[in-house]
């Protein structure tokens, strides 16, 4: 029942988007959005169910359950990457220390600007100069990148 939940919004999202097909994973690319759009949309959508497991306990450990951006800087950054059209785009993401472990951000080379869609997690301002260029675990969005970024996709079509 599950696959086919997922399989119907996909061929919704077919249907209402020009999508691009990607090894099996269908998703829209929008370079010609905003990207405050497309990052406000991904922050309506952070949820503990894209949490690693990992993150879930570290999230319960340190108290921080209130706190919906905390431990969603890798998946989020991942969907905005893909969703903005990466490379293509001249996106890079980046991870730096934080006092909990490392923290992912995406990097605009064109405009200097960097988009940290979960900054509201640290009391602190993250120091950005210490960030790196980095590549992703995969190359095609993750699993939990799928499934957020079919969420923001349905939150961008309202």
């Amino acid at each position: 029942m599950a696959l086919m939940k997922h399989f119907l919004a996909l061929l919704i999202l077919i249907v209402n988007y020009q999508a691009i097909a990607c090894d099996g994973f269908i998703f829209k690319t929008f370079p010609m959005t905003s990207a405050e759009k497309v990052a406000k949309a991904i922050k309506q959508n952070l949820s503990d169910d894209l949490l690693t497991p990992e993150w879930r306990q570290i999230k319960q450990e340190s108290g921080n359950q209130g706190n919906k951006y905390f431990g969603q800087c890798y998946v989020s950054s991942e969907a905005f990457y893909h969703l903005m059209g990466g490379k293509e785009v001249d996106l890079v993401p980046q991870h730096l220390p934080t006092e909990f472990g490392t923290h992912w951000i995406v990097f605009n080379r064109k405009t200097g600007k960097r988009y940290d869609l979960t900054r509201p997690q640290f009391k602190e301002t993250p120091n950005y100069s210490t960030a790196v260029n980095a590549g992703f675990l995969t190359k095609l969005p993750s699993k939990r990148a799928q499934k957020l970024i079919l969420k923001v996709l349905e939150t961008l079509r309202k």
